[in-house]
This record gives C-alpha cells, structure tokens and sequence, in this order.
C-alpha cells in the first residue's frame, strides 16, 4: 500500500499555491487589505509587547502567555501585519514590487521565528524545565 498525503493537506497546498503572487485588487482594496485590515494584527502585536502578555491560538480557544514567550508571540503577530501590508499594499503596486521583494520574506521569517520561539519557550513552561 502505498502512502499518500491526507485530503486537506493536497487542499493547503492548492490553497497556497498563489501567496506569492501579486494581488490582483484595485486601490480602495490595496488600502483597506494592506493598510486597514494589515493594522490590526499589526496593533495586536505592539499593544502585546507593551503589555508583555499576549495571547495564542490553540485548538480549545486562545492561550494567555506572559514574559518571554509573550515578547516572541507579539513578534509573531507584528510579522503578520507586515506580511499582510507588504503583499497586498506594495506588491499590488506597479513599482512596489521592489519593497514587497525585500519585505515579505523578512516579514515571514519575522512571523515563523517568533511563533516558533514563542510555541518553544511556552511549552518548556508547561513541562517544567
């Protein structure tokens, strides 16, 4: 018997297929994605580092952290709001396409690693160590 993926994760792939691509909307749309909409998680994550807790997603609703792992989740969330301004406020952008280059994978890296070391830090705190 051979091994295949499951359903979903041929769906994620689909899904995703287009991310990198420049986004195909108007200006009103640049402005209310990249600017409007990108602000939000954007703000999440530097109300998240003032405050120095900040919240994760889990599957039975969101986790409260506090301290170190909360200073990475609030990078995370930043990473987001920028990932989110960059692809649909520079890249749809005639000559944008410069910024969203440089942008967008430091953005990413930005959003992956502070996830990573905030999902790290906080379940070495659960463990005990």
């Amino acid at each position: 018997m051979a091994l295949r993926a499951p359903r979903w994760a041929a769906q994620v792939v689909t899904a995703s297929a287009g991310a990198g691509d420049a986004p195909d909307v108007g200006p009103v749309k640049r402005w209310a994605y990249g600017i409007a909409f990108a602000a939000v998680p954007l703000g999440l994550g530097i109300f998240f580092l003032i405050d120095g807790r900040a919240w994760m997603l889990s599957r039975r609703g969101f986790w409260a952290i506090d301290g170190l792992a909360a200073v990475f989740a609030a990078l995370a969330w930043i990473g987001l709001g920028l990932f989110m301004h960059f692809h649909f406020f520079w890249d749809g952008r005639p000559r944008g396409w410069r910024v969203a280059r440089v942008g967008k994978p430091l953005s990413l890296l930005l959003f992956g690693g502070g996830l990573l070391a905030a999902s790290v830090i906080f379940l070495l705190r659960v463990v005990g160590w």
